[in-house]
């Protein structure tokens, strides 16, 4: 009877390493791998643990650390851009100086509401 515990214990621990979810690559993780053009939309909002994961791509040797699979070396075809909506001023949005002093930042002016009138005066509609 004992053995038979000890039989049902080792089946059943063995059942629970059995992984329950399967890690995919994601559109940065695939954007690395293949060099391609990423776009990052509201960059600001994402956690600040994910965004500052960015600084390693911005370093000479770059690479991707992920906790699935280690670091994945990045091709020097990949290129990010990334946008943040905000109504503060850039070095408020919570993005740390370490990946600012990093990247080329381009502040767009919200348009007006009479530019959008005359935008929408200008469009010809059919």
């Amino acid at each position: 009877a004992v053995d038979q515990l000890d039989q049902e214990d080792v089946s059943s621990s063995t059942k629970l390493q059995i992984p329950r979810f399967h890690f995919s690559d994601g559109p940065v993780t695939q954007a690395v791998r293949e060099g391609s053009l990423l776009f990052l939309k509201n960059f600001n909002m994402a956690p600040a643990s994910a965004v500052e994961n960015f600084n390693s791509l911005l370093d000479l040797d770059k690479e991707l650390e992920t906790t699935e699979y280690g670091p994945i070396s990045c091709r020097d075809s990949f290129f990010f851009v990334a946008s943040i909506t905000s109504s503060k001023h850039i070095t408020e949005c919570g993005l740390s100086p370490a990946l600012m002093s990093r990247v080329v930042i381009i502040n767009v002016k919200p348009y007006t509401n009479q530019a959008y009138l005359t935008m929408m005066k200008a469009k010809r509609w059919s």
